[in-house]
Order: structure tokens, then sequence, then C-alpha cells
């Protein structure tokens, strides 16, 4: 589904205009629930791109025709043309990892909530990329796994008292639903601390992100 940030008349309330610069300033990671997020809306990952980085960036081996054999190219095409379409798979898999970079970066976007304010803190925080938090995607037939490595430097968002009521019932009144659009390049392959295993863990590092509203109206 695609979600984008809709422009409507907003309710007239004290620092309705506070409350938007904040979210649409803080710098915000990808959001996941407690196991794992499906990457969704548009922008849409590039899921061959992230998956060619990882290989190439990680130095782990693809079997590239196994990958083109797999590939939605070859899943659309007729019976009579499959091979056909594996061979011009496998050579733009081939000319794709080949071109890419460990400084190339990716977009997507996930939904996730934000809390209530916590006043001791004078923060709000995002449900997101606790320990053990994964995006997740499909590439070459196989399941794949996002880990943020950075995701704790930006996973709150710090408003003071004097807008964080107004700031709060907007967030309320939307279910405290938010998407997330997450810019991210891949660093490596694995958890460095060991708390996720398994095979295709991708190791990325956010560059930058922001807050997409997903309520009826803009503040």
């Amino acid at each position: 589904m695609t979600l984008q940030q809709h422009r409507r008349p907003a309710r007239r309330w004290p620092g309705r205009h506070v409350a938007a610069a904040v979210l649409a300033a803080s710098t915000l990671p990808a959001g996941v629930d407690a196991r794992s997020a499906r990457a969704e809306g548009a922008p849409r990952l590039d899921a061959t791109g992230v998956a060619l980085a990882y290989y190439k960036v990680s130095g782990e081996s693809l079997d590239f025709e196994a990958a083109a054999r797999h590939s939605a190219a070859a899943a659309r095409a007729p019976a009579a043309a499959r091979s056909i379409a594996i061979r011009a798979e496998l050579e733009r898999l081939r000319s794709g990892f080949a071109a890419t970079s460990a400084a190339r970066e990716f977009t997507m976007r996930v939904r996730d909530r934000v809390s209530a304010y916590d006043r001791a803190t004078e923060r709000f925080e995002v449900g997101l990329l606790a320990s053990g938090s994964t995006v997740r995607f499909r590439a070459f037939g196989e399941h794949y796994r996002l880990l943020f490595v950075n995701a704790s430097t930006v996973r709150t968002i710090a408003v003071p008292r004097a807008f964080a009521r107004d700031l709060d019932a907007w967030l309320r009144a939307s279910g405290r639903r938010v998407t997330h659009e997450v810019r991210f390049r891949v660093v490596g392959a694995g958890d460095p601390s060991g708390a996720i295993a398994g095979p295709r863990v991708i190791r990325a590092e956010i560059v930058s992100s922001r807050v997409i509203w997903r309520g009826t109206g803009t503040p």
C-alpha cells in the first residue's frame, strides 16, 4: 500500500505548527514491531539492489544462476521463453553486481507507532529497532533481514514540555501511527552483538529518515 503525506486543512489547535516541525525535523529510523517488519509502500525497496550490495560488501558468495532462476522476470516468462528470460536475468544480475558500490544508498518505508510522552526524559520514543528487531524482505527466492546498527542513536524524539501536550494529542488522535521513510546503506553482514543469528542478516546504517503523518489531516 502506498503511503504519502497528504496536505489537507488542519485542525487549529495551539502548537500544531511546532508539532509538525518537530516530527518533520526529527531524524528517525525505520519502524518495526517487537520481532520484525516488512518493507512497504513507496518508494518501493529495491530488494535486488540491497541484496547485491550485501554480497558485494560482505564478500559472501551469491549463486547467480540460482538467483536468476528465482527472479521475478523468470517467474513471469512463459514456459517456452523461460530459459531466455533466465539468461537475460543472469546477465543483468552480474552487471548489477559489478556496478554496485558500498557507497550506494537505498530508500524504503515501514510502519511504526510513537509512545506517550515521557516527562522525565522529555522525549517520545519510537517503538522500533530494539535489540532483536529487523526489517525483512525477499530477494532471489530467499528471506533477508535488515539490521540497523545505529538505530539506538535515533530512537527518540526530544520535545520540550511546553509543546509536548499538543503533539501528544495529535499523535493520540492518529492512533500513534506513523510511517518512516528511511535512507540507508549496507555496511556488512551479521549482527555485531551476536543477538541475531542465522543467514542473510544484512548490517545497515541509517543515513537519514523522516516521519510521515498517517492521520486524518496534517498538523
